[in-house]
């Protein structure tokens, strides 16, 4: 990703998340997912990122890892921010979630 190649990124990260829910690694999944789902938003592709997104909350909450847990939360915060007004609303939403986590001494590893 940090050399420019989107197309061996996409590659790399698809053949991660296959193995993720292969053997059912749900923090893989979730920062597969998460990864898939910013570099959707950032090439134009707003509704895939979100889907993508919603799934890395998904397993996030799967694992019960507070630190994973907030990452999910708050790299799907920040896709919504950009998005902006129409969905804002739930960007909000999903700003009130995250609190409770930071209380958890491990919530507050990625929660930054």
């Amino acid at each position: 990703m940090h050399r420019g190649n989107s197309a061996a990124t996409a590659e790399a990260l698809e053949r991660g998340m296959e193995i993720a829910l292969r053997i059912g690694d749900r923090t893989s999944e979730t920062y597969g997912a998460l990864l898939q789902g910013r570099a959707a938003m950032l090439h134009g592709h707003v509704e895939d990122g979100l889907t993508l997104l919603h799934l890395s909350i998904e397993a996030s909450d799967a694992t019960g890892l507070p630190f994973v847990i907030v990452t999910s939360r708050g790299v799907t915060y920040g896709g919504y921010l950009q998005i902006g007004a129409p969905i804002l609303p739930r960007a909000l939403d999903l700003m009130a979630e995250t609190p409770q986590l930071m209380k958890v001494p491990t919530g507050k590893t990625n929660g930054a």
